[in-house]
């Protein structure tokens, strides 16, 4: 697997690795979706965030997993990741939006950046996401962006979808 960009630029987006400067921003994106986020993915309000962006860099530039924090502007909207501990030739998605920016296309922005990335980038042959089954929104985005149901895993209670490489991807040439 080729190792994916520090940067990441969509149609309203930039995605990068996350700065030691971010923290702030994400301690108030954390304190003000609390609610939002523990619903779905609790387990991501978990530590300080001072102490998870150093461990979301040292992580990146070991090439462990590939976390980036997403701006509209100046503004720290959510973030997402790709995380090599699917298998072999493949990786997880995983996005957050903050509660005030949810229903605006962000994250299908987010996770349609990170699908491109994994396959064209990356090289991998299968992506996947794992979603909550109540949780509509992110069963919507992975709809959209084509992935499928592909089984459940009980011990954490989530749904995992899946997208295999198009044909149209699979040539060696180059990103």
């Amino acid at each position: 697997m080729k190792p994916p960009p520090a940067r990441i630029a969509t149609e309203r987006l930039v995605l990068r690795n996350w700065e030691p400067d971010d923290a702030g921003a994400f301690g108030e994106l954390l304190a003000g979706s609390r609610d939002h986020f523990a619903a779905f993915i609790p387990f991501f309000l978990d530590g300080e965030p001072a102490e998870r962006i150093a461990g979301y860099r040292a992580a990146f530039a070991a090439g462990e997993s590939f976390s980036y924090a997403a701006f509209h502007g100046g503004d720290l909207i959510g973030g997402g990741g790709l995380f090599p501990r699917v298998g072999p030739n493949a990786l997880e998605i995983g996005y957050h939006v903050r509660a005030e920016r949810v229903r605006q296309g962000y994250a299908s922005e987010i996770a349609a950046a990170l699908v491109d990335i994994g396959f064209r980038v990356c090289r991998v042959g299968r992506l996947e996401m794992h979603i909550d089954s109540d949780n509509v929104a992110s069963l919507g985005v992975a709809a959209k962006l084509g992935f499928v149901e592909a089984g459940y895993d009980p011990a954490n209670a989530v749904s995992i979808f899946s997208r295999v490489r198009p044909a149209s991807e699979s040539s060696t040439r180059s990103a």
